[in-house]
């Protein structure tokens, strides 16, 4: 009880000095309350803008009332979050051949927490983050967590050995943020939130941060969802170099892009916890997990109204710094079926036929280069051939469905099949033959980024002012569209190949690709970076780019996130706009129709 007394005194004082050394002068409250009258204006608009007008119930059609809607979202998350019916007679299937922890990585994640840990993963956390059901801030949390850091830790303790947290630490509170598709006024319009107090994330901050560092030593390369060294422009080049390589070439390919349905809030937890046993995570770490989640309730916020408790008995808690990597181990047991079954058919590398540099670059015989699968996360896309290739890797998805409790959404799932010269097989998938969405980036039948979203971004940039900058001459600077996108792929190229495990390096390589322009000149004009083999450059850009670098230059400038390649276009390559593109980006806007504009002259762009 002393402790304790003590403990409260120290706070108390502690938050009263914080508070008497932050009392603003007259002028400044003043100043502070107009600005807080005016932030709650624009806080109270949009929440007017944002509040959901209807909801559409299964037997009762459109609702509009405040608890009519509130009783739709209660029992369509208290369904969802039910436990789903598995079949564990699937799991050893799933669990064989799978690689697993070694006993040093297991010592690494079973070890106690410690108050170190804590504060750092306090520090970790971004401010001015919405706080959970309980208020408390990460500003406040920062501020009083030296003092009760050792109980904080004590509390952690006492759970491990109580086997549950105390009341109120895995409350959430789940917040719907709506889709970008059309509103059809159906609870799968939204995507869930959930808000967690800081005590929680403080905890599942310093386990993520530990997971993080074996990830890539248990998960395939083909998975690129946070892991350290991978990124998301991994499998978008290689998907954009696999595409572009089989329509030059006339190759027919059909590439499904699978849809799951609600795959983070599917999957069961008993499956969920066996999978952490079968990679071989140690008892301490899994039994955290638990802790984490069991006897987990959530509060539904839904036109600024608070619902009755639910109970959160099924899925991974999204908003949670530990949810992305429980997934991707949930997920890695379905794709390594894939990668292993023989039935279902896997693309070479475009390159990968010249068999010698493959072995020069990765100096492994053994290495397999055949990729039947892409995930990013939950996105994951296969190849087919035919409908039996389709077909085979269905049957694998619903073997992971009655394994896991996850549903494959058929409305969803589409093939994007490239072929001018042969028609698609009879798929049961929609198909797509123009143009097709990978990770959320359009790209037609050459990989490349459809000629309309260019027009739309053309027609429309006016309206974003960051596009859009005085220079220092006092005329007016214009991004030209074109050239901003081939920078940005230019700069995501050379930081994959800085980052990225060797494999993935040879995917998206520009030294491959130097060896390779021998034969075929066109076949890396669509991959980056373009560097240079003391022969030839492709593009001025790589010029002015091996000049900074030997020079010493630095890829980011004063830790902004501006490519090089930016300052060489800005330095060598502007000329006065054409009539017609400037009429074309301006002519919805007459303030911009008589300035003196610059655009990057395309003849200077690489190809």
């Amino acid at each position: 009880m002393k402790s304790s007394s003590r403990v409260k005194q120290k706070l108390h004082d502690a938050l009263t000095e914080k508070f008497v050394n932050s009392i603003p002068s007259q002028n400044a409250r003043d100043f502070k309350c107009l600005s807080n009258l005016a932030k709650a204006r624009l806080s109270h608009g949009k929440a007017n803008q944002s509040r959901i007008a209807y909801l559409i119930h299964p037997s009762k059609g459109r609702v509009e009332t405040e608890n009519g809607m509130m009783e739709i979202c209660c029992n369509f998350y208290q369904d969802l979050y039910n436990v789903k019916p598995i079949d564990t007679s699937y799991w050893s299937e799933l669990f064989e051949d799978i690689t697993t922890l070694n006993q040093n990585d297991i010592d690494l994640l079973d070890r106690d927490i410690t108050a170190g840990e804590c504060f750092e993963a306090l520090k970790a956390i971004q401010l001015d983050r919405v706080p959970g059901d309980d208020g408390l801030t990460i500003e406040l949390w920062r501020f009083i967590f030296p003092i009760i850091g050792g109980h904080f830790i004590k509390m952690v303790n006492i759970a491990k050995d109580k086997g549950h947290f105390h009341d109120g630490l895995l409350n959430g509170l789940l917040t719907l943020l709506k889709k970008e598709s059309e509103f059809k006024g159906t609870m799968k319009n939204f995507r869930p939130l959930s808000l967690m107090n800081i005590d929680y994330k403080i905890i599942t901050k310093v386990l993520s941060s530990r997971l993080k560092k074996v990830m890539n030593k248990i998960i395939h390369h083909n998975q690129i969802a946070g892991i350290p060294g991978r990124t998301i422009h991994d499998n978008i080049h290689l998907i954009r170099a696999i595409i572009d390589h089989h329509s030059r070439n006339r190759i027919p390919l059909g590439i499904t892009m699978w849809d799951q349905e609600k795959a983070f809030d599917r999957v069961n937890h008993l499956y969920f916890f066996e999978v952490l046993r079968e990679f071989g995570f140690g008892n301490n770490f899994i039994n955290m997990i638990k802790l984490l989640y069991t006897n987990s309730i959530f509060t539904i916020k839904f036109n600024n109204i608070l619902s009755e408790k639910v109970f959160f008995n099924s899925g991974i808690r999204q908003g949670c710094s530990l949810s992305g990597y429980l997934y991707v181990l949930c997920l890695e047991l379905l794709l390594n079926l894939i990668r292993k079954n023989p039935k279902i058919p896997g693309v070479l590398v475009p390159g990968s036929q010249y068999r010698s540099l493959v072995n020069t670059i990765l100096q492994n015989d053994e290495t397999n280069i055949e990729i039947k699968t892409l995930a990013y996360a939950d996105d994951v896309c296969t190849f087919a051939f035919n409908t039996n290739d389709e077909f085979e890797t269905y049957e694998l998805f619903k073997k992971y469905s009655y394994a896991s409790g996850g549903k494959t959404n058929d409305t969803k799932t589409v093939i994007f099949w490239i072929s001018d010269c042969l028609d698609p097989p009879s798929f049961n998938a929609k198909i797509e033959r123009e143009k097709c969405t990978f990770l959320r980036i359009p790209m037609d039948t050459q990989g490349q980024l459809p000629q309309e979203e260019i027009d739309k971004m053309s027609t429309s940039f006016y309206k974003i002012p960051n596009l859009c900058w005085k220079k220092e001459d006092c005329a007016f600077g214009l991004i030209h569209l074109e050239s901003m996108i081939i920078s940005y792929r230019i700069k995501c190229g050379l930081t994959i190949t800085n980052t990225t495990p060797k494999i993935w390096t040879f995917f998206a390589l520009p030294y491959v690709g130097l060896q390779l322009y021998k034969y075929s000149p066109w076949l890396w004009t669509n991959l980056i970076p373009h560097l240079h083999d003391d022969k030839q450059f492709f593009s001025d850009v790589a010029i002015h780019t091996a000049k900074w670098l030997k020079r010493g230059g630095n890829v980011i400038n004063n830790g902004n996130d501006k490519s090089i390649y930016w300052r060489f276009i800005n330095l060598n390559i502007y000329q006065p706009p054409s009539v017609a593109l400037a009429d074309r980006c301006f002519q919805q806007s007459a303030r911009f129709r008589h300035r003196n504009m610059y655009l990057i002259s395309k003849d200077h762009l690489p190809l």
